[in-house]
């Protein structure tokens, strides 16, 4: 079940994507119709632009969130390890200040509102963990109980590929015969060089070799 759940995600974000091209062509389209239907599609447009232009300018504030959370994370555990006295939970304490101090007020709120989500989700997860579980604890079980069902397979996987590579080791490379080229220092010499490559189909004996010179 937990392996249905991952490709469902995947599902998910690849029909989103897929969405996302299809408006795009759309918008393309509309401009190509016709005045009114160009205007549509830059009121399209202007949206699409308008919330990438909100997502630029919210990337430090949500930047600078996470590393409030990361702060307050360090800080509740030097507290639950050594104590809200300790000096580790001290000096977390101070580093967390430190980050929120440096934030705009509405970025320390939206910092205060998400430590809250956050506890409120651990909660919430916590006491549904008793109807969650067993779904992944079940599909977990069941992959363990397939694995030794493969092993044919995979051992019969194995012993094909062994004969393919003992065939393709076995097979008889195609050979061809080199003849000497004639030259100053004698006709069809195998001393010479450069030499000339003759194909395997063409008999040497067939060849007759040019009359030297005198």
């Amino acid at each position: 079940m937990s392996f249905l759940i991952a490709s469902g995600h995947i599902e998910v974000e690849a029909k989103t994507d897929a969405a996302k091209s299809k408006i795009t062509a759309l918008v393309g389209a509309m401009g190509a119709l016709g005045p009114a239907a160009g205007m549509a599609g830059a009121a399209v447009a202007s949206a699409g632009a308008g919330l990438a232009a909100f997502g630029l300018a919210a990337g430090k504030q949500i930047a600078d969130l996470k590393k409030a959370s990361e702060a307050q994370t360090k800080y509740q555990d030097a507290v639950r390890q050594s104590g809200k006295s300790s000096q580790e939970a001290i000096k977390a304490e101070l580093a967390y200040q430190q980050t929120l101090s440096k934030m705009p007020r509405s970025t320390r709120e939206a910092t205060a509102a998400f430590s809250a989500l956050k506890d409120s989700y651990s909660d919430w997860s916590d006491s549904l963990a008793d109807d969650t579980m067993p779904v992944f604890t079940k599909s977990f079980q069941l992959f363990s109980a397939l694995l030794p069902k493969t092993s044919g397979l995979v051992k019969g996987t194995s012993a094909e590929l062994d004969r393919r590579d003992a065939s393709r080791a076995t097979r008889t490379p195609r050979r061809s015969t080199t003849w000497a080229c004639p030259t100053r220092s004698g006709p069809w010499s195998r001393r010479s060089t450069p030499t000339c490559r003759t194909s395997r189909r063409r008999s040497p004996a067939r060849q007759k070799p040019p009359s030297s010179r005198r």
